[in-house]
Order: structure tokens, then C-alpha cells, then sequence
């Protein structure tokens, strides 16, 4: 669930960790509440997030938690303190999010839950990358690679993502390849296209850190086309909105006598940039106005594509139509031979 790249949704992130929580326990009721009760305000939570109330949202999940409390739940009480945490990384109270998962932390630890405390200790890891806290932050995503290899856990990949991340950060960038590609290996063996679109992306990155867009693009486009027909929507968003920021680095025009045409772009770095929904002409020699549903691409053969979920018809980019479910017809009974009458 964790990734440190930048993510094009911190809104979906949240739910997506939050939905995937269920209270499974059943029992009787007590002066706090029931687990039924912080099943509801849990809920609550959810479509908080959807309307983009984080604040609220952490109320509720807090009224949760203090219903499980007075329970016992244990693990359900971890898993509650681990999602109000991320919830509180997303508002910028970081205190508050380190005290929640330390305490998820413990909770695991005396269930033996290995990977819901490597869980945390990545989240952490986050935290402290977020405020600049470098040696807490590879403290806590080593210890979260050790426990998810332990328990033989795919998200050690994304562990050492995010240590190759807080590299790139530091400005360390021969130390964020070494890890990167090490993990690549690792990823390609294992056939996991999603963690390896995502070290691909995390690759980029460190190119564009570097300077080099060109390399950043081309390692952008592979990790789009790894993940274009993937089901997992949350990597497809990042690969095509990384592939798009890296085309937009390619979409300039020269200026004439010094000027940009201002209504089609500005200048920028002595070039001059198109703007929003304009895209270089195959000439490149002016900057014109991009189909709808289009975005521009640096390519020797095209100008523009139809973004996902779009079909070029005519030069313009068509919305698909949602598929078609056939209706199956009921099964019609064999027919029932007649009776012969008794003689």
C-alpha cells in the first residue's frame, strides 16, 4: 500500500487502505459500544474521505478506536491506530501519526503479526523522510524490508522502493540505482509487473533528478506500457501521469526575435513553452491547440495520443463506451414429451 513516489490521488490512497479493513469479530456488547458500532463510525469515516474531510474523518476513526479499546480486539485496535495514522501523515500531523504507529507496532508485536508491523515501521518511514529525519527514515524502512522478507512478503519491493526514494531525496543518486536496479532483478524474477512499473518510475525519477529527461521519458513510457491494460488503477494513474509530466518536458518551440506567440505559450529558459491543452506542431515550429481527452508526446512518428479510456476517430479523441453485458437469456426448460394416454 505504500509508495513514496508522489501520488496523483492522496484522497484515493487513503480510502483504498481504509476499505480494505474489516472488523470480522462478533460478540456481545459493552458500555462503549459494540465492534458493530465502530464498524459504523469506521464507515463514516470512508465517505468523509471521500468528501475530502480529512479532519472529520480522523474524529471518527478516533471514536472507533476508543470503542475497540474497551473491547477485546486486538488486532482489529492495530489495524485502527495504523489507518488513523496515515490519515494523520496526510494533514501534516506527524506527531500524532508516529504515536499511532507505535502503539500499532506493539499491538502486532504481541500477535506475532510480522508484516502489519512492517506495515507500519514503512509508514514511519515515510514520516521521518517527510521531515527530512534521513537516518530515522532508513532505520525504519530497513526494519521494514527485514520483516516483510521474514514473512516472505512482495512489499519488501516496495520497502526498497522507498529506500531508493529517500537516496534520490538526499541527492545520493548512484546509491538510489544501486538499489533500484538490484530490486528490478528481484521484481522481473518474481513476474510482478506492478512493482516493476513502479521501480521503473522510481528509476525515471532519479533521471529527472539527474538532468537527463530523455532517459526519465523512456523509462516513464516502459513503466506505461507494463501497466496500460493492468487492473490496478492505482499504478496505471501514476505511470501515465509520469509519462505525461515527462512528454511535457519535450513541449517547446524555438522563440522568433526572442518572443513566444503568448497566446499559445510562454517563455521559459529561453524557450518557449506551450501552454496548457496546446501541444508542438510536427514542424515545431508554433504551439497548436490539443484535441480534447489528447496529450502531447515527444515522438518522431506522432504528435498527440488519446489518453486512456479514449479512441482516436476523425482527429479527435471519443470517450469509449462502457462495455456491453449481454443479457443472458433464461434457460428455456427442455420440452416435456407428452403422456401417452393408457390404453
Amino acid at each position: 500500500y505504500f509508495c513514496t513516489i508522489k501520488q496523483f490521488s492522496k484522497i484515493v490512497f487513503a480510502f483504498s487502505f481504509l476499505i480494505g479493513f474489516g472488523l470480522l469479530l462478533t460478540g456481545c456488547g459493552s458500555p462503549a459500544g459494540t465492534v458493530e458500532d465502530a464498524q459504523a463510525k469506521k464507515d463514516e469515516a470512508v465517505q468523509l474521505i471521500y468528501q475530502r474531510d480529512l479532519e472529520q474523518a480522523v474524529v471518527k476513526l478516533e471514536e472507533a478506536e476508543n470503542i475497540l479499546s474497551s473491547l477485546d480486539t486486538t488486532e482489529e485496535l492495530a489495524m485502527m491506530k495504523l489507518e488513523t495514522a496515515e490519515i494523520f501523515r496526510y494533514t501534516e500531523d506527524y506527531d500524532s501519526a508516529a504515536e499511532k504507529l507505535t502503539a500499532a507496532i506493539t499491538l502486532f508485536e504481541t500477535l506475532d503479526k510480522k508484516e502489519r508491523m512492517a506495515d507500519a515501521y514503512n509508514v514511519l518511514g515515510i514520516i521521518s523522510k517527510d521531515q527530512e529525519k534521513y537516518k530515522e527514515a532508513m532505520e525504519n524502512y530497513e526494519k521494514a524490508a527485514e520483516l516483510y522478507t521474514e514473512v516472505e512478503s512482495n512489499n519488501d519491493l516496495i520497502a526498497q522502493n522507498n529506500i531508493a526514494d529517500l537516496y534520490t531525496q538526499k541527492g545520493e543518486y548512484e546509491e538510489a540505482l544501486v538499489v533500484v536496479d538490484s530490486t528490478l532483478v528481484t521484481a522481473r524474477e518474481r513476474e510482478l509487473i506492478n512493482e516493476t512499473a513502479l521501480l521503473t518510475v522510481t528509476r525515471g525519477e532519479i533521471f529527472t533528478k539527474q538532468g537527463d529527461d530523455e532517459m526519465a521519458l523512456l523509462h516513464f513510457q516502459d513503466a506505461w506500457e507494463m501497466v496500460k491494460d493492468s487492473a490496478n488503477q492505482r499504478i496505471q494513474g501514476l505511470a501515465f501521469q509520469f509519462m505525461q509530466k515527462g512528454h511535457l518536458q519535450f513541449n517547446f518551440v524555438e522563440p522568433k526575435n526572442g518572443e513566444c506567440d503568448a497566446t499559445t505559450s510562454e517563455l521559459r529558459d529561453e524557450k518557449c513553452y506551450c501552454l496548457p491543452r496546446f501541444y508542438r506542431n510536427w514542424h515545431r515550429t508554433a504551439c497548436d491547440a490539443l484535441p480534447e481527452n489528447a496529450y502531447f508526446v515527444n515522438s518522431n512518428t506522432d504528435t498527440w495520443f488519446c489518453a486512456p479510456n479514449t479512441h482516436e476517430e476523425n482527429g479527435a479523441c471519443i470517450v469509449n463506451a462502457p462495455p456491453v453485458v449481454e443479457e443472458v437469456p433464461a434457460e428455456v426448460p427442455a420440452e416435456t414429451p407428452e403422456e401417452t394416454p393408457a390404453e
